[in-house]
């Protein structure tokens, strides 16, 4: 028989795993830059509406209950409000918490 709870809990050890991997980098090619002072690129409609096309229909929710199916049919009218909205994220450099989360769905293939 399975214990329930150590299932949970190696589930937890992967995930914490996934979530923290370090991808091995070499600090030694970075080279010192200068600030960029001034405003910020303001992104397009047409940004806006190429990274649309490309979503995939048919996906779950996230937290959000937002799904690409909706955003694709709230075509221009949705994508120009999508486009304001990125741009004040930008502008004022606050991602909405809704944004930092998500649900992972555990799904047996074997």
């Amino acid at each position: 028989m399975v214990d329930e709870q150590k299932v949970l809990e190696r589930w937890l050890e992967y995930y914490e795993k996934l979530s923290n991997e370090e991808f091995p980098w070499n600090k030694e090619t970075l080279t010192i830059a200068d600030a960029t002072i001034g405003p910020c690129e303001r992104i397009t409609v047409t940004e806006v509406h190429a990274a649309i096309k490309k979503m995939k229909n048919n996906k779950a929710a996230g937290p959000s209950g937002v799904i690409s199916d909706m955003i694709k049919a709230a075509d221009e009218t949705g994508t120009i409000w999508i486009t304001d909205l990125c741009n004040s994220i930008v502008r004022e450099g606050k991602i909405p918490k809704d944004w930092c989360s998500s649900w992972m769905v555990n799904v047996y293939k074997g």
